[in-house]
This record gives C-alpha cells, structure tokens and sequence, in this order.
C-alpha cells in the first residue's frame, strides 16, 4: 500500500490537506510535483510569477532533502505521469488538493478517471479556499453574484482549523531510486530571468512565507486599513504570492488573524477586519470567477439591481504588485 500525493498549488509541508490525509493512511508517501506546458507556456503567467513559482517549488524540494527524503519532478501530461508513477511503484491511492479554474477541473477530472481504471483511488481535498465554490448560496440555490450578501454569509460559517504538522514522516523508501528531474528554470520555456536580490530562491519558499505573515501580524495589520493605499508605503500583507502558489494555507493566514483580532483594540479591530474581508474577497472571487469566467479588470461592476450597482475591485495594494506580476488577492 502507497500513497502518491501530487502538489500544486500548495508548495508547503505545514497545514496541507492532501499530505495530511494521505499521513493518516499510514501508508508510505510518494511526493510528486508535475511540470505542465499548460501552466509554463501560458501568456497569463509573467515571467516574474514563473520563476517566484519555480523558486518556491525548489525551496519544498530542499524541505524534503531536509527529512531525508525526495520531491519527485516530472515533466508531462499529469494523467500519464501518474500512471506510470503508481505502475512504477505499487501506489493505490492518489491524494491532491482541489483547484477550481476551468482548466484545472478538466483535468482533475480526467486524471481521476484515468486513475480509477488503474485500481487508484483518489482523494481530492479542500485546501485552497476555507469556503468552495457552490458552497454558499442564496435561498434560491443559486451562487451569489454580490460581494456583501457573500460576506454576510461566509461570516456565519465555521472554519476549518490548520492540520497539524506530522510527527513522523512515513516517505516510500525507494524515492531516490525513481526517475526525477531537476526544478525547471524559467530559460527552459524561454522566458527571461528577473535580476537582482528581490529575486533569489529564499523569499518564496514557506519559511519565508511564514516569516513574512509573523511580520505582517506583529506590526502592519494594526494600521491595515489606513495605510494600505497610502503611494509609497508598504503596509499590505504581502502574502499574495504565498497564497496564490501555496506556501501559506489560507486556513493559517485566518485563524493567525483572529488570534490577532482577539486582543485588538479599538481602530485596530477595524483594520484586522478589513484584512478578513480581503481574504472574504479571494473566495467570492473564485465563485464568480468560475460561474463567469471573468478575467476581473482592476474594477468591474457585477450585479445591478434596484438602480444601485455593487462594485467589486481588486484588493487595496494591488497597482503597486503588479510590478512583480506575482497576482492577487490580499
């Protein structure tokens, strides 16, 4: 009995869905992370954003170099890939966390299927998000299309708590034996490198990301609201990135807030909550996002009703990110 777990858009080993489900298993793990032309190729992913992705994925590596184990790297189609990992191997089961774009639902679709012909069975897990889409909805059954009802909602429910870092780490012995490739490098797909300091390997993998949410709770999130579109002041999170390629958990970032929130005081209560509402903000958008298929302008209008229109707009800081072209939301 093995366990293939299949990273993608959570490059971490703290508070991670898949991995923790595939350890309660007891069976032994097989990493794997699978290069896509899909993803490297595509003309929506910068430069920049591709290589702080490959940076991170090379920095989760060396986290499971550190256990003494291994990060397999392949480059291929996700369905044949796996296939020949579990023939490989004897792996019986498949665990892989739950994306909600188009594209990525195809595709775990059909590599579930795919799998499932081969005696796999697949465990696919919420992790991205603490609220999926079609989770909320309104009375009529249908999902909601304005920010502020979604809130209201999404306010009431309970949230899942961070999975706990495992004790002992039950990785399949013959990992180094298994074909793997070297982290791919944005030159492979002939993308331009960034230069300078901002862009070595250290400032994207998970420590860093932890480090920079522990600087942003112990100082910036107190004046969040205030100074968060102040031109020249970097007081947002900075946690866009490490949401978005996964070395935070969003189920970390929230629950690390209302620690903060429990003793805030005052004005302070109020700029923690606009930061709660942000994240509130990156699960609405997934919904809409994906009854839409938007790709959201800085600011777009979403629902008009009783001559009133509701505006929707991309997260306070977001103009002065896009000069790292690492995405939204925070």
């Amino acid at each position: 009995m093995t366990a293939i777990v299949w990273f993608r858009r959570d490059l971490r080993l703290h508070d991670h869905a898949a991995l923790h489900a595939a350890m309660l298993t007891g069976d032994p793990i097989i990493p794997v992370y699978i290069v896509e032309d899909s993803l490297c190729r595509s003309t929506s992913v910068g430069d920049k954003r591709l290589h702080a992705y490959f940076s991170a994925l090379e920095a989760l590596s060396d986290d499971f170099a550190q256990l003494g184990g291994r990060l397999l790297i392949r480059h291929g189609n996700p369905q044949q890939v796996l296939c020949q990992l579990a023939q490989e191997t004897g792996a019986n089961k498949l665990f892989f966390n739950r994306d909600y774009t188009p594209d990525a639902r195809k595709r775990d679709e059909f590599v579930s299927e795919v799998m499932s012909n081969y005696d796999v069975s697949v465990l696919a897990c919420k992790d991205l998000v603490l609220h999926e889409p079609g989770e909320i909805m309104t009375k009529q059954r249908t999902p909601y299309v304005v920010f502020t009802p979604y809130r209201r909602v999404w306010q009431t429910l309970r949230k899942d708590v961070p999975f706990p870092q495992p004790i002992k780490w039950n990785l399949f012995d013959r990992l180094k034996e298994l074909a793997s490739e070297l982290v791919p490098t944005v030159e492979a797909f002939g993308r331009k490198r960034p230069i300078g300091t901002e862009w070595e390997m250290k400032p994207f993998g998970e420590r860093a990301a932890r480090k920079r949410l522990q600087q942003f709770l112990d100082g910036d999130i107190y004046f969040y609201k205030e100074k968060r579109d102040m031109p020249g002041m970097n007081a947002t999170s900075r946690l866009s990135f490490a949401l978005n390629a996964g070395t935070l958990s969003i189920r970390t970032v929230y629950h690390s807030a209302q620690e903060v929130l429990a003793g805030a005081r005052g004005e302070q209560v109020t700029s923690i909550e606009a930061f709660l509402t942000e994240l509130i903000w990156r699960e609405f958008y997934q919904q809409v996002s994906i009854r839409t298929r938007l790709n959201m302008p800085t600011c777009r209008n979403l629902k008009q009703s009783h001559g009133k229109t509701e505006r929707t707009c991309l997260p306070a800081g977001v103009k002065g990110r896009r000069a790292t072209r690492l995405s939204m939301p925070q």
